[in-house]
């Protein structure tokens, strides 16, 4: 195989959707059911069986469900805990039917519990124990097997070891502890950890080295076996909110999440050996959400949820490759649920007879469910199970004792195949552990004894070690409530003596069941968009202009801060005057320290190319004025002072300004006028205002309809209106976004709809789409994401695209807005992506005119992107193979917004015109449309007629010799058997 196609990953066309809503946890009240509020994610795990979550109506309680128990949920199963839980978290060994959960709370107790692999009993479930709110204990229910000494400060995190049994860590202020939990009276070992708050845990694979991200933004590394001390440190966030770590398997690799300075998402890439400087250090966005890493060791997928976003990201990583670790190609989850928690399935817990390669459990943010989220590799056949995309997992066993831990083993758990068929036929009794490394240097009774004892334990109890030398069960007696009887837990060894018999069954839940012979709801809810010829849209940027200094950040959120056309660049720059940064396209390279400009000679809000004449620019200054420009054709040799036009439009600053997209001379201004918000329409040829439109609050934003004939406007009292451009008439009016942060609205073509995009409440981004002709009750509207950021939206009616760029962000994500269908047309539907190379972020896409396209190249968009310390170009090209022909099915013909329908006198006098048509395609090309596809003809069903022709001529050659011997019988005996021969008794 080629290089270039070697490292290509089977993951990497993986589709990410959510489940169907009966295959959904919906609670029937949203109060009490799961407990979402908070500053921090909502605590959820799962076993391959059974989910817990924080619930209750103060957080108190921990639900727990079968992941096969989808639909309408009354009240789900709890297990109070007695204060607010602050996280939980299974056991990866767990004896037999006896999964082991253990529940930190704010009152800084944590208890250990025993649950059935089979859930909890209903609440209103007669056989549900004593009715005491714990799940049935004393029953058939869960099990309270310990409650650790109480620690100081709340409890932060709760972390079994993934190898030892009975090894759990726990964090409380700027403690972690390591507890035994069979003999819980103190810690086996306690570590420093270095600062006043401990903010997130994570063990390596192997049990051998534990890492934590502190207040003080500090990535430690610990070998807890050999002090108490970080063995590493580094920075791994500046920020001031929450990070989070995750060890990536049995590698050396971390993968950190945090905030920067500038309070921007953004993820980091670490390897053990050398901490000095992160692998990767990526920016995300700008959402102020606590970002969750979830990763798969088995696939290399991880999974970024974030609390309020509305879509999970997800990336590979290459352990294997530390100089590019990361492959963030993978196309995100969206959803119009925005989530506050979310967890990963363990492999066991799969479909993986439908290639369900990941499921992450989201917790909505308003605590009404839980929507399974499904990673699915597309195959042609799902009979078969596809062993290259499910490598083998870590079987559900501890591979050491806690004691054995201490005194320095370190062990890996035995591997298990996911290929049911041998599942159900393998004998489950476990091989020997594989040794990874011993370290005799530290024995357990020496680690125990070196620290403090805590406050007595109120509530123990023992339960197995995996030595050989307690072959026994193990009971497990709680002193209190006094009528809870005696549980009888096998250990280990026992559990898989019994599971040697010849009548073995696999474990339950392996294959999605929880147990009971009930099947859980498979991984059939794949939603792929429809089929899209921009599905696979891919964008190539090109720095063609560098090292750009003096930029203005000072315009207001109505102006877009940078234009373009096919001869120049015009960016707002830094400085006295209102100045503008003149460019011309042909000079690429590093820009000169000193840009000429224009200057206005009062502080710039606004500024535009006239689409009919590339040399004009427009621009709107803070006294009231509107100024036209006129450029060389070869750019400014100096800064340009002397105006075309200069017209007092306002009486106060005019914010905003456009130009008619079909008159000539025809622009528009509004300006705030002193609390009297006003837009007016001017005829520059004659400096004379021609319509005005009176607005009840300050405008956001404001498009004209592609004939131009009507306009549309964004209020900050929360409405949207259209007007008549000729007279001034309001024409509609609807509700808006709830948000009080800045929008921005533009006409879909000629469809006669209307986008808006701006901010719900607690800034969530979201669409609402219009009819145009009756405002008053939107379309539809679709949740976007959380963040801050303004996003300047560009619909391109030949494609139906709709491009959302976002200030300060590196991404562009693309939506294929469905003008065809009226039932889908109001409901955006998500393509692609594209990020940029380092995540550089752009301030401003501007996109030029589609004949600027290469059509020979399959290039459908074309423009330039504005960061902070340069100019990009961008080309967004589909892929295709026949390159070769004309792709009259992406390029349809497109109206020519460079040449002017009408001219201001006769728009004024009420002409109105379209603009002229343009036909993309080159003489040279034919269209593919025209080609004529010649029949594939199957080269074996080709060598097939030619074996079987040359048969048929040979048994038509035996037929014919047979035929001409059958004729030559019948007329006579042949001359030799007329000859008379000898006797037969003189031959003697």
């Amino acid at each position: 195989m080629s290089r270039r196609f070697g490292n290509l990953s089977k993951y990497r066309n993986s589709v990410v959707s959510a489940a169907k809503r009966e295959n959904c946890f919906q609670f029937a009240s949203a109060s009490g059911a799961v407990h979402a509020s908070g500053t921090d994610p909502c605590p959820i795990k799962a076993t391959p069986e059974l989910v817990a979550f924080r619930a209750g109506t103060g957080g108190a309680a921990v639900g727990i469900l079968p992941l096969s128990s989808t639909g309408r949920i009354d009240t789900p199963p709890q297990l109070h805990n007695g204060s607010a839980v602050s996280d939980i978290d299974w056991a990866r060994w767990h004896a037999n039917d006896a999964p082991l959960l253990g529940i930190g709370g704010e009152d800084g107790v944590a208890k250990l519990w025993s649950v059935p692999r089979s859930g909890l009993p209903a609440a209103n479930d007669p056989n549900g124990g004593s009715g005491d709110g714990n799940g049935g204990v004393g029953g058939v229910g869960a099990q309270l097997l310990a409650t650790l000494p109480a620690e100081a400060k709340r409890i932060e995190n709760v972390l079994f070891h993934p190898t030892a049994q009975d090894l759990l860590a726990i964090s409380s202020g700027g403690d972690i502890r390591i507890w035994n939990v069979q003999q819980a009276s103190a810690a086996a070992l306690v570590l420093d950890g270095g600062c006043d708050h401990v903010q997130t845990l994570s063990w390596k694979d192997d049990g051998a080295l534990l890492a934590s991200i502190g207040k003080d933004n500090l990535l430690r590394v610990y070998d807890p076996r050999s002090g108490k001390t970080s063995v590493k440190s580094v920075e791994a966030h500046n920020g001031i909110k929450p990070s989070r770590v995750v060890w990536a398997g049995v590698t050396d690799m971390l993968f950190s999440t945090g905030f920067n300075a500038r309070r921007d998402r953004e993820y980091a890439v670490w390897d053990v050996r050398n901490l000095a400087q992160p692998l990767v250090m990526n920016k995300v966005d700008t959402s102020p959400g606590i970002l969750t890493p979830l990763y798969d060791a088995d696939t290399g997928m991880l999974f970024l949820a974030g609390k309020g976003d509305t879509n999970i990201r997800w990336l590979e990583l290459k352990t294997d490759n530390p100089s590019a670790p990361v492959d963030a190609s993978g196309i995100p989850f969206t959803s119009n649920t925005s989530f506050t928690g979310a967890c990963l399935v363990p492999k066991l817990g799969l479909d993986v007879m439908e290639c369900e390669v990941a499921r992450i459990l989201s917790v909505a943010s308003d605590g009404s469910g839980i929507v399974p989220v499904s990673a699915v590799v597309p195959r042609k056949t799902h009979a078969d199970f596809h062993g290259d995309i499910f490598p083998d997992t870590r079987a559900n066993e501890a591979a050491l004792s806690a004691s054995e831990w201490l005194a320095g083993e370190t062990k890996i758990q035995r591997s298990v195949t996911l290929d049911p068929a041998k599942r159900a036929a393998m004998v489950t009794k476990a091989p020997p552990s594989i040794a990874v490394n011993d370290r005799r240097s530290v024995s357990a009774g020496t680690a125990a004894s070196s620290h403090g004892q805590p406050p007595p334990v109120s509530m123990l109890s023992t339960y197995p070690s995996p030595s050989a030398t307690s072959p026994a069960p193990i009971s497990m007696v709680a002193p209190t409530p006094t009528n809870t009887p005696a549980v009888s837990i096998p250990t280990p060894s026992s559990a898989a003596g019994t599971a040697a018999a010849p009548t073995a069954q696999p474990p339950a839940g392996a294959f999605g069941g929880d147990g009971t012979g009930k099947t859980a709801p498979t991984a059939k809810f794949v939603s792929l968009p429809k089929h899209s010829p921009y599905r696979f849209v891919a964008g190539k940027p090109s720095a063609e202009f560098e090292d750009l200094k003096g930029l203005s950040i000072n315009l207001p959120n109505e102006s877009d801060a940078f234009q373009a056309n096919t001869k120049f660049l015009a960016f707002a720059m830094a400085g006295p005057g209102g100045r503008i940064g003149i460019w011309p396209t042909s000079q690429k390279g590093r820009l000169p320290a000193r840009i000429p400009c224009i200057v206005n000679g009062s502080d710039l809000l606004d500024f535009k190319f006239d689409p009919f004449n590339e040399n004009r620019v427009l621009t709107a200054c803070d006294d009231g004025r509107i100024r036209t420009f006129i450029l060389p054709d070869g750019g400014l040799a100096e800064d340009l002072i002397e105006t075309q036009d200069n017209v007092l439009a306002h009486n106060a600053r005019v914010v905003l300004a456009l130009f008619h997209p079909t008159a000539s001379d025809v622009v528009l201004t509004y300006s705030p006028e002193m609390g009297t918000p006003l837009i007016k329409l001017w005829n520059l040829r004659s400096k004379t205002s021609v319509a005005s439109m009176a607005l009840p609050d300050q405008a956001l934003s404001m498009a004209f309809s592609p004939t131009g004939d009507r306009l549309a406007v964004v209020v900050r009292d929360k409405t949207i209106r259209t007007f008549n451009c000729r007279t001034g008439e309001a024409l509609q009016q609807g509700p808006a976004h709830d948000g009080a942060k800045a929008a921005r609205v533009v006409w879909m073509g000629d469809t006669g709809r209307l986008l808006s995009v701006g901010f719900a409440r607690g800034s969530q981004r979201e669409i609402i789409i219009y009819d145009a002709s009756n405002l008053g009750t939107p379309l539809s509207s679709t949740t976007l994401d959380t963040s801050p950021a303004l996003l300047l939206p560009t619909y391109d009616q030949d494609t139906g695209l709709l491009v959302l760029a976002g200030r300060g962000e590196s991404v562009i994500p693309f939506y294929d807005m469905l003008v065809e269908s009226t039932e889908s047309a109001a409901k955006p539907v998500f393509l692609t992506r594209y990020s940029a190379p380092n995540g550089v972020q752009q301030t401003s896409l501007v996109l030029l005119p589609k004949r600027t396209c290469d059509v020979r190249a399959i290039e459908v968009l074309k423009g330039y992107r504005l960061t902070p310390n340069g100019i990009e170009s961008i080309s967004f090209t589909v892929p295709r193979l026949q390159k070769e022909y004309f792709q009259d099915d992406i390029f349809k013909p497109t109206r020519n917004v460079e040449k002017a329908a009408v001219t201001a006198d006769a728009w004024v006098g009420g002409a109105s015109g379209e603009l002229d048509w343009i036909d993309l395609r080159p003489a040279d090309m034919v269209p593919l449309s025209q080609v004529v596809v010649e029949k594939k003809v199957d080269k074996k069903a080709v060598s097939m007629a030619k074996e079987l022709s040359e048969a048929e001529r040979k048994e038509a050659t035996m037929r014919a010799m047979f035929d001409l011997a059958l004729e030559e019988s019948k007329q006579g005996p042949l001359p030799q058997d007329m000859i008379e021969g000898v006797e037969d008794d003189e031959w003697d």
